[in-house]
């Protein structure tokens, strides 16, 4: 067993120095009393890796659009955002916080909220309905999924949650028939992940989805 000389203690594992005062301890390491769990980003560090690699690459991909075509407006740094609040959602939600993802849907939902008061106070221009809204959903419902699949969420605590939210990412959908936006590519967007998120859920997670429901709305 590993042994302090300045603090008279005696340590387990293999550590080369003392976690009490920093300095050097001395003797033979031995296996340390409880088993090392690896971090949720050590487990999926592959995961987080791709993904950090692929919002580089989208993020440099708009910017290098947007210079290219200036005319189109600084719709890039909305990218830059959205790609930042996805890394910051997940990044929460990869640690232990309770009913995470009932706070990134009520997040998005006040966030879009938001966006349309500022655009109005500011003189309506359209952005927020055109890039902010969608993008927020987006991002929003990506990080749900990527969370399930990190934290290895049971189905219990995620279907009521992600349907509602997969429902509320088809609002750009009433903006569009409408004719009241500007710029339809990120509302397409967010219209088709919310249809394929639903799809999926009732072709695969249908029967518990609706026992779910019924459970936490006791119909």
């Amino acid at each position: 067993m590993k042994w302090c000389p300045r603090c008279k203690v005696e340590i387990r594992g293999h550590s080369q120095y003392c976690p009490l005062c920093q300095g050097r301890i001395t003797g033979e390491g031995e296996s340390p009393a409880f088993p090392i769990i690896p971090s949720v980003y050590e487990k999926y560090r592959l995961f987080f890796q791709l993904l950090f690699l692929s919002g580089i690459t989208i993020c440099v991909g708009a910017a290098t659009i947007n210079l290219a075509l200036p005319h189109t407006g600084r719709w890039s740094l909305l990218v830059l955002l959205g790609v930042g609040c996805l890394w910051l959602s997940v990044g929460l939600g990869a640690r232990n916080l309770s009913r995470i993802l009932y706070i990134l849907m009520t997040q998005s939902l006040l966030g879009s909220l938001f966006f349309v008061l500022w655009d109005f106070v500011t003189g309506w221009r359209g952005w927020s309905l055109d890039y902010a809204v969608p993008l927020l959903l987006m991002v929003s419902m990506l990080t749900m999924q990527i969370l399930i699949k990190v934290k290895g969420i049971s189905p219990q605590d995620y279907l009521v949650s992600t349907s509602f939210h997969a429902v509320m990412g088809l609002v750009p959908l009433i903006f569009y028939l409408t004719g009241i936006l500007g710029q339809i590519i990120p509302s397409l967007i967010c219209i088709a992940l919310s249809i394929l998120l639903l799809t999926g859920q009732l072709l695969f997670k249908g029967q518990e989805m609706i026992e779910e429901y019924r459970k936490r709305f006791r119909i």
